[in-house]
């Protein structure tokens, strides 16, 4: 989470030389996957295409695509072009990509993570179509690992000032963590059967005309008020993979340094997008200044920091 200036550097060389290669290298279309492509189909209240099923295998999957968002993408992305990755990623980018904060809100205790994107592996980001949003679980590939590590990207002051995370668990009820702080007191959890988090951030694939077949996914971060399913805000990215060298990546495709759309740029600046959702949320969701979140933190551990 301290970002040294080597890393300042390699961020902002990543992110140049992502932007860059796109322009240099051919036009090309990743080749077809291994994996079988999606063979059913179905409808989702918060979608205008249908979506393949296995997206909605989980509870939580369920919910996420049910939401309906202020600014949906159309049916049809309007795109008349050549049958081209680049270019139709480019228009994807240009027409539907974008941060579109609807609502700030302050003084936020914390809030319920309520869908976990998993740990892919390599192969899982060598494949077309086995993860519903490549791009953005790619950044959890490593995330810490361990039983809500990676909850210090939001329970750490003075850097990350949120008092507690909530999550659901596997096997039913919700864990709540809180009290970490870097050096001095460890992450602690707790199980609780209801969370109490009036806000919650959730995340979901898109599916557009064409998209995967072309090496392109889509993808939406959510966050909403669960008292009235009020949608607060909306981070929506597209991603384009299969310009990989061969020597690299076999057949170019992979996920994990696919192509960003270049807003991104202007919203998390030489942060890059490794922990995108941890810069993005606070801005909506607006924690309580640090003194008072140090104070939660001494009542919850005793004062052992």
């Amino acid at each position: 989470m301290h970002l040294t200036a080597t890393t300042r550097w390699a961020k902002c060389t990543g992110w140049a030389f992502a932007l860059l290669l796109p322009l240099l290298a051919p036009a090309q279309q990743p080749p077809p996957s291994k994996a079988p492509p999606w063979t059913k189909f179905v409808r989702a209240d918060g979608h205008a295409n249908q979506i393949p099923i296995q997206w909605l295998d989980t509870p939580e999957g369920r919910f996420a695509h049910s939401i309906k968002i202020p600014n949906p993408v159309p049916a049809d992305t309007g795109y008349r072009g050549p049958k081209d990755a680049k270019a139709y990623w480019e228009h994807l980018c240009a027409t539907e990509a974008g941060n579109f904060v609807f609502k700030t809100v302050d003084k936020v205790d914390g809030l319920l993570f309520l869908r976990h994107p998993g740990h892919p592996t390599d192969d899982d980001h060598r494949d077309q179509w086995k993860l519903e949003a490549p791009g953005l679980q790619g950044s959890w590939q490593l995330k810490m690992r361990g039983l809500g590590e990676w909850a210090a990207w939001f329970v750490n002051p003075p850097w990350a000032t949120y008092a507690f995370i909530e999550q659901p668990r596997p096997e039913g009820g919700y864990w709540r963590f809180f009290g970490y702080v870097q050096d001095k007191a460890p992450m602690q959890h707790t199980s609780i059967d209801q969370p109490l988090s009036r806000y919650a951030l959730t995340w979901r694939g898109l599916r557009r005309p064409n998209d995967r077949e072309l090496g392109i996914s889509g993808a939406e971060w959510i966050i909403l008020d669960r008292t009235n399913g009020e949608v607060l805000a909306v981070l929506r990215d597209y991603y384009l993979t299969g310009f990989a060298m061969a020597n690299y990546r076999p057949q170019g495709l992979q996920w994990l340094n696919a192509f960003r759309c270049p807003f991104k740029r202007k919203v998390f600046a030489r942060l890059g997008d490794d922990a995108e959702w941890a810069v993005w949320t606070p801005r909506v969701l607006q924690p309580h200044p640090y003194p008072e979140i140090l104070k939660f933190v001494d009542e919850q551990t005793g004062g052992k920091r």
